[in-house]
């Protein structure tokens, strides 16, 4: 079953996502708090992370190149309400869909990016 690490600073967001994700099959993690996000990573070894991207407002582009040079092989995809990124969010990201209560695009990004992280082991 693969496993999906849910980063958002909004409790309701991320039990939402855990509900509507478990009914998929995947088993879910959540993180609400992005001191805690790369030993939770760490200690879990998700199959795919979903990030809200202002969970960090220090330095978040910071902390996403911090998740790519230390776990390389993690998809992540960035959930926002910001309909437009910086370009670096392409760089950095595997994906990016714009937070909504319809789940469905961001189901079908998980599905493919576990499948490629499944057929790659």
């Amino acid at each position: 079953m693969p496993r999906v690490l849910v980063v958002d600073d909004d409790y309701f967001i991320r039990t939402l996502y855990a509900e509507e994700l478990a009914d998929e099959g995947y088993e879910t993690e959540l993180c609400g708090d992005a001191s805690l996000l790369m030993d939770t990573i760490s200690r879990i070894n998700p199959d795919v992370v979903v990030m809200e991207i202002h969970l960090d407002k220090r330095d978040r582009w910071n902390l996403l190149r911090t998740i790519r040079r230390v776990f390389p092989n993690v998809p992540v995809v960035l959930n926002t309400a910001k309909l437009s990124l910086p370009k670096e969010a392409d760089i950095l990201a595997d994906a990016h869909v714009i937070k909504s209560f319809d789940l469905s695009d961001l189901k079908a990004i998980i599905r493919a990016l576990a499948q490629n992280v499944a057929s790659a082991q």
